[in-house]
């Protein structure tokens, strides 16, 4: 694969038991790295406009590989550990132990369900059929974790396990900006700038279709947060 929010396999080692992939050096840590935990010195900050910039290229990776070759790959585990950064603001898609193709001929993988708990859609944990639009889903997850700077799935809070439910409580309460990152609103949130948040928000729910035939395709979601990307700048 080339490309660049995808992570460059370099090699194999195979002078251990087990080979050994080699991958490109990275030197940035982690998406969960940045937006789980308290800033560190070493790290810019996360504003909106780098996080649009991060939804974008990682939506530019997924797209990739749902359409750049002869039969689909479906990644199947999208999700803020998984994505890392070579250079501070660089995203790069990682991890592709549980991606599979689609077979020649055929529109899902089936098999048993692989993934991580809350990025999963309905309709994969139901039938253990998959395809790109599981991603789509996962995707959606992604967007309200990197709105929030919440974890997708969080036993010990009190307003719900899952994070979309719990988005969809604070906007239902009118109570939007309390649920944005502080990191976000301390930018001064002023009203343009949360009508786009709203949008970046929309955009996350409608990946998040619990029928997958109402999620946008990873193309059509990589061109709006273009979009939204190049409003902000």
């Amino acid at each position: 694969m080339n490309h660049k929010n995808v992570m460059r396999l370099i090699g194999c080692c195979l002078e251990t038991e087990n080979p050994v992939l080699v991958f490109e050096y990275v030197e940035y840590g982690t998406l969960a790295d940045r937006i789980y935990h308290p800033r560190q010195p070493n790290f810019e900050p996360v504003t909106c406009s780098l996080r649009l910039k991060i939804a974008m290229e990682i939506a530019y990776g997924i797209a990739y590989l749902h359409v750049a070759f002869s039969r689909p790959i479906v990644f199947r585990n999208v999700k803020p550990s998984n994505i890392l950064f070579q250079e501070q603001s660089v995203a790069k898609l990682f991890d592709f132990s549980y991606s599979e193709s689609i077979p020649e001929g055929e529109t899902r993988i089936r098999g048993r369900v692989m993934g991580t708990f809350g990025y999963l859609p309905p309709e994969y944990i139901a039938t253990g059929d998959c395809n790109e639009k599981c991603d789509v889903y996962s995707f959606g997850m992604l967007l309200l974790e990197l709105l929030t700077g919440q974890r997708a799935v969080d036993r010990e809070t009190e307003d719900g396990w899952f994070l979309s439910d719990r988005v969809r409580k604070y906007i239902k309460k009118s109570r939007f900006t309390e649920i944005v990152d502080p990191e976000i609103v301390g930018e001064r949130l002023c009203s343009a700038k949360e009508q786009k948040l709203k949008a970046f928000t929309r955009l996350a729910f409608n990946c998040l279709s619990v029928s997958a035939d109402d999620r946008p395709t990873m193309v059509d979601v990589a061109k709006q947060l273009r979009l939204m990307h190049r409003s902000e700048m």
